[in-house]
């Protein structure tokens, strides 16, 4: 014979500890076999403690992250540890890379403890935003909004569900962009059908089995009980046009409401106790019923041995034109299970996808042109290439702030990062490199190029002329004071030895008659020797002695090896166009002075110097420090800074550099000093478009199309700007010319020197001729004046007969007998 179960209903003030145990003591005199409820969790805490002391079954079906169980204590709502798996089993379906927690107060912080941790061990970033007492949703939804977070994790109330939701549509918040994962079990009591045509993602998990037979009767006797408690329409008078009814109770239902979640396990709590008297014998220790197992109208019912519900089905709904729709499933043993439509599944087949750009030469370019935005680059080929591999479309949109996205201080990340992290882009397409940092947050394809650093100058102006005595720049004025010295040390050793050697003295006639010895080399001849021989002239006096042929020898060769320096410094310095320090690697750069080097204040390429061991490049990344906020914010800033200030080297990418000094020959740049990384595309974290990507790169390298897109966006189209092209490939000049022009610096060209670039010389021989001519007639005058025979006075009539005789250049002779008298 089966027991019949009499209900005792005490209704309890909500938090009232003394009269929950007053109620429950009095319940317990009259003999019941199991305590259900109440619903408040500090009554509750002391209904267990009662219970659990005289071994009487305590029944919960409330929310209890606590969950301190007694031995008497059984809760048939679903573990908050497990359930949280199941929130963020939907997260990591939808690719969710962070996450909004919105609640209404702060002791709910506490609570979602094991949501938490899930979300850390998910690596799913996690802000909290509390609505305050004096708050309403749009303050709170404001501050997501300012925090640009599209994915919203809603922990309030169930009575609020309506009101955030209203609210939220007021912010413009319920569109495309957004989605919502309501925490409350309950969502599918709300009235949602103000909302059915938003266009957010609105999910909700339900454990009631709202198909189940017993529910369906429930509904129908609560609708009975709704519908006698509601107050009748009011008549319409002839000829006025019905409108819909607003009563004083908002209850007036017009969406499909179902049994609630707390109605459903109330009633499965008293099953698990009436099967516990069936099945065990009227046996109702909390034990007994542990071990039981049945179906419900919250799906399985089983507990484990701490009372505690842990193995239980979720239902998966999503709000749609039809109301809540069922779109899957999840199960602690089986996982989450998301089932689509036919027609959803030809919805993915068509999806566009959308991909974010930063516009960085060659690899994206816009261009705005007859009102039309239209887009070209390396990226932009590739990404054709790819699409007609894979079948896809596409649509391409700049970056909102036109950067490649840098994480901010409370773990948000704006530009192309921020689109694609927060869903609003499939892909992101530009110049950027696969970095520690960002995959964390974000998948990256494989790689189609790599990446390396080098530091990009600016090239030395063609040379001015050097002015009147741009002959002497071959050599430092050092070097200059050093030949002067060695050719004086040189006159005096001459000297010297000249006089100590034997063979240098010869017997000549003194002039009186007799005979003396003389010595040729004198300290005049001995300067005539040495200047003539410096300057590579004839001279008519040979050494004779061993030691002063053995010092000519000497200072022949040193004449030799300063001239030709000399001569061959002078043609590259005066013939040759200054093309200014070019730099081959960043070491030789560094060690030139004055230099101040700059970075893009927010890119890899200066996070990857600010991490780096190498020694050079921590030097290089001081260096970068010292700039500070004078760093560029854009490449076109920095190069921009490296064209109108003087020693600026601009450290970037060695493809974007590649580019830029092909199409402007003002700048150079150095070898490529680190290959630190890869150009990738970059996927939500998950997604399916990366692997599917990644092979059509892969098809692409291994038939050379990315190959010859590189060469067609890094092969310049002209020969730094200037000529024609004349072979067609893309290097402005033909054939027969290539072999030259790669032998050549292509910055190196010849240029005609003007009069000032050999003024000096030409003032040196016209100086040279003044002194001659005076030297001669001083000489003529000398040596008239000093003749025996006109000692008094000087025969004027004689020098101006010589110099007479002298005009007659068509002579080769002169008789010097009348002058010479």
């Amino acid at each position: 014979m089966e027991p019949d179960l009499l209900p005792l209903v005490e209704l309890l003030p909500e938090d009232d500890s003394y009269e929950a145990v007053r109620d429950t003591c009095r319940l317990l005199q009259r003999g019941v076999g199991a305590v259900f409820g109440p619903m408040s969790s500090v009554s509750s805490e002391h209904v267990s403690d009662v219970c659990n002391s005289l071994n009487v079954p305590h029944l919960e079906t409330r929310w209890d992250p606590a969950q301190e169980q007694y031995d008497d204590s059984l809760n048939l709502f679903p573990d908050p540890a497990v359930l949280a798996e199941a929130y963020v089993a939907l997260m990591r379906h939808w690719q969710w890379r962070s996450v909004a927690i919105l609640y209404e107060e702060e002791e709910e912080v506490a609570e979602m403890k094991g949501l938490l941790e899930e979300l850390r061990e998910a690596d799913i970033d996690a802000d909290h935003y509390a609505r305050n007492s004096t708050d309403s949703f749009r303050d709170v939804l404001k501050r997501v909004r300012e925090d640009e977070h599209t994915h919203i994790f809603v922990a309030i109330e169930d009575e609020d569900t309506e009101v955030f939701l209203k609210q939220a549509l007021q912010m413009e918040m319920l569109n495309d962009d957004y989605a919502y994962l309501f925490r409350s079990l309950d969502f599918h009591m709300a009235n949602l059908e103000d909302f059915i045509y938003s266009k957010a993602n609105i999910t909700a998990l339900r454990i009631v089995d709202v198909d189940d037979a017993v529910a369906e009767v429930l509904d129908k006797k609560i609708d009975e009980l709704e519908a006698a408690n509601t107050p009748p329409l009011p008549e319409v008078a002839p000829g006025e046009e019905e409108e819909d009814y607003e009563g004083d109770d908002d209850d007036h239902v017009k969406f499909p409401r179902k049994l609630s979640t707390d109605a459903a396990m109330l009633y499965d709590a008293v099953k698990l106790f009436a099967l516990s008297l069936i099945e065990w014998n009227g046996g109702k220790d909390a034990v007994v019923m542990k071990k039981m197992k049945f179906d419900g109208l919250t799906g399985i019912v089983r507990l484990d041995n701490k009372g505690v519900r842990s193995d239980f089905k979720l239902y998966v709904t999503e709000l749609g034109l039809d109301g809540l729709e069922e779109i899957g499933t999840w199960a602690p043993s089986t996982g989450l299970n998301i089932t689509q439509d036919e027609d959803e599944d030809g919805d993915d087949e068509d999806e566009v996808l959308k991909v974010v750009i930063v516009p960085v030469s060659p690899f994206v370019m816009v261009e705005e042109k007859d009102g039309e935005t239209k887009y070209s680059g390396f990226c932009v080929d590739l990404l054709n290439k790819l699409s007609k591999e894979l079948d896809f479309t596409y649509e391409l949109y700049v970056a909102p702030d036109g950067s490649r996205g840098v994480q901010n201080e409370s773990g948000h990340w704006n530009g192309m990062m921020g689109e694609v992290i927060s869903g609003k882009a499939h892909l992101g397409l530009a110049d950027i490199t696969i970095t520690e940092t960002r995959e964390r947050v974000i998948d990256f394809t494989l790689p189609y190029m790599s990446a390396g650093l080098v530091a990009v100058t600016k090239k030395g102006q063609p040379r001015s002329p050097g002015g009147i005595w741009s002959f002497f720049l071959p050599l430092t004025r050092e070097v200059w004071i050093y030949i002067l010295l060695a050719t004086a040390c040189t006159i005096f050793v001459m000297y010297i030895s000249a006089r100590l050697s034997f063979r240098e003295w010869m017997l000549v006639d003194d002039g009186k008659g007799g005979e003396c010895m003389e010595n040729r080399f004198n300290l005049f001849n001995c300067f005539l020797f040495v200047l003539t021989t410096l300057l590579h002239q004839r001279v008519s006096l040979d050494p004779r002695a061993p030691a002063t042929r053995v010092l000519a020898g000497f200072w022949y060769f040193f004449t030799f090896i300063v001239l030709a320096i000399v001569v061959s410094n002078l043609c590259e310095s005066i013939l040759w166009q200054d093309k200014g320090p070019d730099y081959d690697n960043v070491d030789q750069l560094m060690k030139t002075p004055g230099f101040t080097y700059i970075a893009i204040r927010t890119g890899s390429t200066r996070a990857y110097l600010e991490h780096s061991h190498v020694p050079l490049q921590q030097r290089l990344s001081q260096f970068v420090e010292r700039s500070g906020r004078n760093n560029p914010g854009t490449f076109a800033e920095g190069l921009d800074r490296v064209k109108n200030e003087d020693k600026v080297a601009f450290i970037m990418e060695h493809a974007t550099a590649a580019y830029v000094i092909q199409s402007d020959c003002e700048f150079s740049m150095t070898d490529t000093f680190v290959h630190h990384s890869a150009y990738s595309i970059i996927t939500a974290r998950g997604s399916e478009h990366r692997s599917l990507l990644s092979k059509g790169i892969l098809k692409l390298q291994e038939d050379g199309r990315l190959q010859w897109l590189q060469e067609r966006w890094w092969k310049p189209n002209q020969y730094c700007g200037q000529g024609d092209d004349l072979d067609g490939d893309g290097d402005g000049d033909s054939d027969e010319d290539d072999e030259e022009a790669h032998s050549l610096d292509a910055s190196v060209q010849i240029r005609q020197l003007t009069g000032a670039d050999l003024a000096g010389a030409f003032v040196i021989v016209y100086v040279g001729f003044i002194i001659a001519g005076l030297l001669a007639v001083g000489e003529l005058f000398y040596v008239f004046s000093t003749r025996a025979k006109r000692e008094t006075h000087l025969n004027s009539i004689a020098v101006s007969d010589h110099m007479k005789q002298a005009g007659y250049v068509w002579r080769k002779s002169m008789d010097l007998t009348e002058m010479t008298m």
